[in-house]
This record gives C-alpha cells, sequence and structure tokens, in this order.
C-alpha cells in the first residue's frame, strides 16, 4: 500500500529536554489514521513538524514520496489541517467565512457552496459564527481546510469538549470524508474509543515515543481475554487445570486465559468429574481502555511498533 506520509527518526527537543524521541510513522493512503495518546504525549508537537509549524530537531518527513524540508510549498498545498482551535471570523457567516480563505487560496468561487454542503453547514445562511455551536464551528474549521481539496487532511483533536451530538457529527463527518472523497486523514485523540470507530490503523505515542503502529484490527489481537468461573471450590480448581491453562492469579474471581469454547466445555467437564461443583462461566473480553494501558506499560524496546 502506497505511504503518503512517512517520517523517519523524527525528534524534537526544547532546550536540552527531548519531547518526540525517533518518531517513525507510515500513513498508508487513503486509510483513515488514527494518531492516539494520553496528554502530553507529544501528538500535537508531531503534528506541527507534519505542518512546517515547528521544525524537528533532526530526522526526516516525506509526504507524498518528497522530503518536507525541501518541497514545503508544493506539498502544503495539497495538505489541508485544522490544529487546536479552527480560525474564524465570528462576526461572519459560515460561507462568509468560506469565501475570505477561497480568495486567500484562488480556489473557484464554487468551492465555497460545495464545502458548505459537505461538512453539513448548508442551513446556516446567514446565521453568524459566534452564535454557532462548538460542534458547527469545528466542522467550519474542517471546511476552510477542504477548501483546496487537499489530498491529505490533518485533524488534531477535533472532537475535544464536543457533547456527544457534536462527537458523531464529526466521526460521521471524517468517514465520509475517507470513503466518498478518498481522503488520507491523520486524526489525534487521547480517546481511544473515538479512533476505534473511525480509524483504519492506529498510532500509539507515550511520552514521545511511538510504541505501536497497525491495523485498528490488529489491536484487539493484543487483549488477554479470560474466562471467569464460579465454582465450588477453588483451590482444587486451580490444581486440576494449572497444567493445562494459564490462569490470571491478579483476579479476585478465578480466571482462566482463554475464551476457547472447546477449551472451557473441558474444563467443566473436568471440574465436574472430580466433584466441583460450576456456578457459571463468563468471558471476560477486554476492553480497548485495557490494550492501551498493557500497551504503555509494556512498551519498553519499542515491543509494538511495525
Amino acid at each position: 500500500m502506497e505511504t503518503i506520509v512517512k517520517t523517519t527518526d523524527l525528534s524534537k527537543y526544547f532546550g536540552k529536554h527531548q519531547v518526540i524521541k525517533s518518531v517513525n510513522l507510515n500513513v498508508p493512503k487513503g486509510q483513515v489514521y488514527g494518531f492516539l495518546g494520553p496528554n502530553g504525549a507529544g501528538k500535537t508537537t508531531v503534528i506541527k513538524m507534519l505542518l512546517s509549524l515547528t521544525k524537528a530537531s533532526s530526522g526526516q518527513i516525506s509526504i507524498f514520496d518528497k522530503n518536507l524540508k525541501s518541497n514545503r510549498i508544493n506539498i502544503l498545498r495539497e495538505v489541508g489541517s485544522l490544529v487546536e482551535n479552527p480560525s474564524y471570523y465570528g462576526h461572519l457567516t459560515a460561507y462568509e467565512n468560506l469565501e475570505v480563505f477561497r480568495r486567500i487560496l484562488g480556489v473557484n468561487k464554487a468551492r465555497s457552496t460545495e464545502v458548505l454542503e459537505t461538512v453539513g453547514l448548508s442551513h446556516t445562511d446567514k446565521k453568524r459564527v459566534k452564535n454557532f455551536s462548538l460542534g458547527m464551528k469545528q466542522r467550519l474549521g474542517i471546511g476552510i481546510a477542504l477548501l483546496g481539496d487537499p489530498e491529505l487532511l490533518i485533524l488534531d483533536e477535533p472532537t475535544n469538549g464536543l457533547d456527544p451530538s457534536g462527537i458523531q457529527e464529526i466521526r460521521s463527518l471524517i468517514q465520509n470524508l475517507a470513503k466518498k472523497e478518498n481522503k488520507t486523514i491523520i486524526i489525534s485523540s487521547h480517546l481511544l474509543s473515538e479512533i476505534d470507530q473511525v480509524a483504519d490503523y492506529v498510532g500509539i505515542i507515550s511520552k514521545g515515543r511511538l510504541i505501536y503502529q497497525d491495523r485498528i484490527h490488529a489491536l484487539r489481537t493484543l487483549a488477554d481475554s479470560t474466562t471467569e468461573f464460579k465454582v465450588s471450590n477453588r483451590k482444587t480448581t486451580e490444581t486440576l487445570i494449572k497444567n493445562n491453562y494459564e490462569i490470571d492469579l491478579n483476579q479476585e474471581h478465578l480466571r482462566v486465559k482463554t475464551t476457547d469454547e472447546d477449551a472451557v466445555s473441558d474444563i467443566i467437564s473436568t471440574l465436574v468429574k472430580h466433584d466441583v461443583k460450576v456456578y457459571g462461566a463468563k468471558p471476560i473480553i477486554a476492553s480497548l481502555e485495557d490494550i492501551f494501558l498493557k500497551i504503555i506499560e509494556e512498551s519498553e524496546g519499542d515491543r509494538y511498533v511495525k
């Protein structure tokens, strides 16, 4: 798959403090890439380097298979972005705001109307932007980023501070842009649940280091899913099954590290044969948040980076 954004050992120092540590991003063409990490992990700093808003201390950035340092203007013409808060004129309407930026970019006049429809703001008419909801303002910010019909769209925390309705609106917009307009989109967030619902790929950054990068569905395979058993005698149960199955000893209730139906059936049969009563067997599937925390904890040595 063709790579749109590639960084090689990208690093950033503020004084003597290294905040970004040899980050190697690989963003495939036509995909939504979720850039995930806790607040303060370095997401915005990396994004600003991709947009030449701050200089990298070392390493290289390649976008559209061109070196950003030597092709900055040509590359950025094909990149739209929304970093931190959208810029707009509160006393103007959404259309008037788009017209201001359209003239600066020098694109066709019809583009303002097209973008207004794309981001779902055609109905706003003469309503001033200062009276918009936060979600509408975010959509306008994305609309401004789309005016030049960029091949790559970079959105930094676009759902931050929104209510559930606003989050859903932005999520639907991003999905439509990826599927219907074939945009490559990088979206950053500190919420794994949000990334899971829109992204094809995910990169996880923690303390300035990229500690995981792969398809989103591959993230789930890292879960230690278990089956919780409610039995009459825990000690006897552990003795009977410990040679064949791994037991999670850190749990209050008896949990065996398998959710395979045949394995669970065999365990129950073994226990019944030895007069241990089984009152229940419930699969416990690790949440994405559990997986996220596990990756953070085991991130030493770039174990998960691909």
